[in-house]
């Protein structure tokens, strides 16, 4: 999926965003709901998990949604958002190092 940005971007850009995900039931039954307890960066997460579990996935060529950007936006809130990333980050580690643990107990 294209996103147009309301920005310095004169062209769409390719961007993961729960507002035009389209997915098969079963699918995300097995990679679970979105993160409630972050700040921010739950999409994020959510693909983090679903690409750990291998799911194919792909961005349509196609502009989709279009995203107005403003200084009240989520991403643009400073300090908070980027604790909030930093979460998402440290999710995805502990997955991966749990995983090397777990195999290595084999």
């Amino acid at each position: 999926m294209r996103i147009a940005l309301e920005t310095q971007q004169s062209e769409p850009v390719d961007a993961w965003t729960a507002g035009a995900l389209l997915i098969r039931r079963a699918a995300f039954d097995r990679v679970g709901p979105l993160a409630t307890d972050l700040g921010a960066g739950e999409m994020i997460d959510w693909f983090n998990r679903a690409s750990y579990m291998h799911l194919r996935w792909s961005i349509l060529a196609e502009d989709l949604l279009q995203r107005r950007l403003h200084r009240h936006n989520t991403t643009r809130r400073g300090t908070a958002i980027r604790s909030g990333y930093l979460h998402v980050a440290k999710r995805h580690l502990d997955r991966i190092r749990t995983a090397r643990s777990d195999s290595g107990k084999r």
